[in-house]
C-alpha cells in the first residue's frame, strides 16, 4: 500500500502516557498502538510527531502543575494548534 493511499489516524494522549509511571510519556516506537498499525507507527514521521506531542504535553503538566494524565485537554489543544499542529477533530 502507497503511503498517499493510507488512511489518516489520530495519536490520543493516552498512548503516550505510561499505565504504570504517572510522570512518564513516550514519544517514537514506545507509544501504544493497535497491532494493525504497526508499519505506519515505526515511521519516522510518526516519531516526529509523536516527539512534539509529548513534549508539549511534558511543558503544559509543568506549566499546569499537574500529571499528564490530567492534563486540561483544551489548554493542550490550544498549545498544539498553537505550533500549527494539524488536529483533525
Amino acid at each position: 500500500m502507497k503511503a498517499q493511499d493510507r488512511p489518516y489516524w489520530q495519536i490520543p494522549l493516552r498512548s503516550l502516557l505510561s499505565p504504570k509511571t504517572k510522570n512518564l510519556i513516550v514519544a517514537g516506537r514506545c507509544f501504544g498502538f493497535e497491532k494493525e498499525l504497526v508499519e505506519d507507527a515505526r515511521e519516522i514521521g510518526t516519531c516526529f510527531v509523536t516527539g512534539q506531542g509529548a513534549g508539549i504535553a511534558a511543558a503544559q503538566a509543568v506549566l499546569q502543575q499537574t500529571v499528564p494524565a490530567d492534563l486540561d485537554l483544551k489548554k493542550l489543544r490550544a498549545a498544539l494548534i498553537k505550533q500549527n499542529v494539524f488536529l483533525d477533530a
